[in-house]
């Protein structure tokens, strides 16, 4: 049986024999004997030959207080955490799994938190309405975006030389002065030399760094080539949605949101059969076996010839839903994106979404990751139904939409054309350079920044 700590004392250094009276008495019999991590249940560790739940598989994160693993951002899990004054962290079911000085605190989102340097250590204490005592690595202070850095220096000689950190709450920094956290959450000059006077009981004279927002208010972002490689659209979606669409029509053609497909479909085939000879004008009878085989030929017509069609993208859509749901696809993102997602959304920059693929499609992309649902960091979608990548005026209305002035919208893409259509409504654009993606005019590469990692956004 677990403790509860309150968000107010949950980082407090003192703990009554109260507060760990019920965990003390939990007894080791109740956990899984262990010889290493391999004997425990998945995200568990062994230690001390006993499997303890909530085994951390998380980047650089700040602590958080957490009631459940939704509640942590990334890949960080909820759970028991001993929290030791050097900044380290390991699962715990109780104070004496603890190192000396540990505290075993319950519902603590634990990140790596800690960013190591020759000279110095540097470590993450972004959190809200809740104090860490940084005592022995920093000040003791409340920490916010702007505040969020323990520093100490490894060697005590090292006191008065510069140090940075870059593991803090926020998106980026510009290096302040040296500086030490005072009590009330000021940053205080401690000269070059180090004025150990200055600073509060147990910190060194560091290097602080104040965060920095960036300069877009909105980050507008397309799909294929930018967060998302073009293999997986082209070598997994497409190909699924190909190969399935007869199968699919014929199981599910009397299903409500199929039927409106199909109605799409035909229309917009009577509509391309007069200007491609590849395409057959379906019969009339919606629900005719004869109607859905002449669907199928169009569909696949249009896949192997990559159309950006509404109605082709609301059927692959659905098809690609039901593969999410079953488990038979898991969508790719690059491994740059998640984390920069979360910066960006963490400061409260609303993230939206543009792509020719229908808004279903791009929602089930982002919720059905390898590295998890990532819809939680999403403020909204837009398709082709608001107007083509390539016109301008596309991007005048999804500015009016969010309600921004385009300006502060930064739109990043890896197709030319669209970022110049996005340049001509006022909007910011960069251009990912990506493997696999296609190459760009030189006029491109002149006008807009190109980058090959989301980091280089900030």
């Amino acid at each position: 049986m677990k403790t509860t700590l309150s968000s107010q004392n949950l980082f407090t250094t003192t703990n009554t024999t109260n507060e760990y009276k019920e965990v003390t008495s939990t007894s080791r019999s109740n956990f899984k004997s262990c010889i290493h991590d391999k004997k425990c249940d998945t995200n568990n560790e062994c230690i001390k030959g006993v499997c303890f739940e909530g085994k951390c598989r998380c980047r650089c994160s700040p602590f958080a207080h957490c009631i459940k693993n939704e509640d942590c951002l990334g890949r960080n899990l909820c759970s028991n955490k001993c929290i030791s004054e050097n900044g380290t962290s390991v699962n715990c079911h109780f104070k004496e799994s603890c190192a000396l000085g540990s505290q075993c605190l319950q519902g603590v989102c634990v990140g790596i938190g800690r960013y190591v340097r020759d000279a110095y250590e540097a470590i993450s204490c972004n959190i809200e309405n809740a104090e860490i005592d940084c005592q022995g690595y920093g000040s003791k202070s409340e920490c916010t975006i702007e505040l969020g850095v323990c520093i100490r220096h490894k060697n005590a000689s090292e006191i008065g030389r510069n140090a940075s950190n870059e593991c803090q709450g926020g998106i980026s920094a510009t290096y302040g002065f040296p500086s030490c956290i005072s009590y009330d959450d000021k940053p205080i000059k401690c000269g070059a030399k180090g004025n150990m006077q200055q600073c509060s009981r147990g910190s060194f004279c560091g290097l602080y760094k104040m965060a920095q927002t960036p300069s877009f208010k909105v980050l507008l972002l397309d799909i294929e080539g930018t967060t998302t490689s073009i293999s997986f659209v082209k070598d997994v979606l497409f190909p699924y949605a190909y190969d399935n669409v007869e199968v699919f029509l014929d199981e599910n053609f009397h299903r409500d949101d199929v039927k409106k497909v199909i109605h799409g479909l035909v229309i917009l085939s009577q509509k391309e059969a007069a200007n491609d000879t590849d395409i057959k004008t379906p019969a009339e009878d919606e629900i005719s076996q004869k109607c859905r085989e002449d669907l199928v030929h169009n569909v696949r017509v249009w896949i192997k010839k990559d159309k950006k069609l509404t109605a082709l993208k609301e059927l692959q859509g659905i098809m690609w839903k039901d593969a999410y749901e079953s488990g038979k696809v898991k969508s790719h993102i690059y491994p740059d994106v998640l984390p920069v997602l979360e910066k960006v959304h963490s400061v409260n920059i609303p993230i939206y979404i543009y792509s020719s693929g229908s808004v279903q499609a791009q929602k089930l992309l982002y919720q059905y990751t390898s590295f998890g649902d990532v819809t939680r960091l999403l403020s909204g979608y837009f398709d082709t139904n608001i107007g083509p990548k390539v016109e301008s005026s596309s991007y005048t209305k999804i500015a009016s939409e969010i309600g921004k002035p385009a300006g502060e919208i930064l739109f990043l893409t890896d197709v030319d054309k669209e970022a110049f259509a996005a340049k001509s409504a006022g909007l910011q654009s960069k251009i990912l350079l990506r493997d696999g993606n296609a190459p760009i005019s030189e006029e491109a590469k002149t006008t807009f920044e190109t980058i090959d990692n989301f980091e280089k956004i900030l």
